[in-house]
């Protein structure tokens, strides 16, 4: 395990517990409308990789490490070589400290915030953010037949309006869970 790879355990940790993930992720997988998990070789990078351990959401944020001061990589590298298991005082203490800033993409470090917004998801329809919020992704999939063709079109539009008014719901219930840290969440929906 490396630094970085440390790092973004604690925060997956961390806002599964401050955001309660969990609870939204098992709403989604309970849902009379039958959501289904995007499949492995549908995923994007970021959410393979993100540590969750989540069937639906993840955390679109890169984190910029070159943030962290030289206290906090000392920290960081005590506990690797400690082989701490689960998330101790100590690694969350740098991750409260460093994660407002860990969040804001890399070309951004050094340009002011007040204008600054950045994109995710690249596609024909970018969702445009404040640089210094945390995004959070719903992901779903159609559910097709054995040839490859969704099933029945209208029953995907309508899980499509409503995996919307869940995250619209999630975003104004997470409004302030992380202090004054903004929170979006987006669906990426798989026809």
């Amino acid at each position: 395990m490396t630094i970085e790879e440390l790092y973004k355990s604690g925060v997956s940790v961390y806002l599964k517990e401050q955001l309660d993930l969990e609870y939204y992720d098992k709403t989604l997988s309970e849902d009379k409308l039958n959501f289904i998990p995007l499949q492995k070789n549908r995923q994007c990078d970021l959410q393979l990789n993100n540590g969750f351990g989540l069937q639906y959401i993840y955390v679109a944020n890169s984190f910029n490490m070159d943030v962290l001061n030289e206290d906090n990589r000392k920290t960081l590298e005590r506990l690797l070589n400690a082989d701490n298991d689960g998330i101790s005082g100590d690694l969350l203490e740098v991750i409260i400290e460093s994660f407002p800033k860990a969040i804001i993409p890399k070309k951004l470090k050094d340009k002011s915030l007040t204008n600054a917004f950045t994109t995710y998801k690249m596609s024909f329809n970018p969702d445009f953010v404040p640089a210094n919020a945390l995004v959070l992704y719903i992901a779903t999939q159609s559910e097709y037949d054995d040839a490859g063709y969704i099933i029945d079109k209208e029953h995907e539009k309508i899980k499509e309006a409503r995996l919307k008014e869940i995250a619209s719901q999630m975003e104004k219930n997470l409004e302030g869970a992380l202090g004054s840290i903004p929170i979006y969440v987006f669906v990426d929906y798989v026809l």
